[in-house]
C-alpha cells in the first residue's frame, strides 16, 4: 500500500518480501538480531520458531488496520514460521527494509496561536534520551546491541 514511498534507488521495492537481503548492513542486523533471540531464548527458557512466529503473526495482524503500516497484510502463524533467514528469525518475523522520516516543528504557545497552529499543538509534558553508555565494541550481548538492555 505505501510502497511508493520507498526509496526510489531500491528498484525491487515494489515487493519488499520477495527479494533478497539488500546488503552487507542488512544482513549483519538480521544476523544480530537473531543473536539476540537465540541469547533471549537461552536466559528466559526455549522460544522456538513458533513462538516467535506467533509474535510475528499478532504484529502483522495490527498492520491490517494501520493505514502507515508498510505492510498492511495478515499473514498465518504458518507463514510466519517459512523462510528461515537467519535461524531461528524467518523472513516475516523482520523488519522489511524501508527508508523513512518523521520531523517535529517545536515552538511556543504563542508562536502557534498567532499562527492559529493549536489544532495541530501536541503538549510536551515529558522528554527522555538515553545514550548508550559504554562503545558498540564493548556491549556484553547481542541483546545489549539490540537495545533491550
Amino acid at each position: 500500500p505505501y510502497f511508493d514511498r520507498m526509496h526510489e534507488l531500491h528498484p525491487e521495492s515494489a515487493n519488499p518480501l520477495n527479494r533478497k537481503l539488500y546488503n552487507l548492513w542488512t544482513e549483519n542486523c538480521t544476523k544480530l538480531f537473531a543473536c539476540a533471540a537465540r541469547e533471549y531464548s537461552g536466559q528466559c527458557g526455549e522460544t522456538t520458531v513458533p513462538h516467535h512466529a506467533m509474535i510475528a503473526h499478532k504484529n502483522h495482524k495490527h498492520s491490517v488496520n494501520n493505514p502507515w503500516a508498510m505492510l498492511r497484510r495478515e499473514y498465518s502463524v504458518a507463514q510466519c514460521s517459512e523462510g528461515v533467514l537467519a535461524p531461528p528469525l524467518t523472513k516475516l518475523q523482520c523488519a522489511a527494509m524501508a527508508d523513512g522520516a518523521a520531523a517535529v516543528v517545536l515552538c511556543t504557545a504563542e508562536f502557534a496561536q498567532a499562527r492559529g497552529l493549536q489544532a495541530q499543538a501536541v503538549e510536551i509534558l515529558g522528554m527522555s534520551m538515553v545514550t548508550p553508555m559504554r562503545p558498540v565494541g564493548q556491549a556484553s550481548s547481542c541483546m545489549e546491541l539490540c537495545g533491550s538492555e
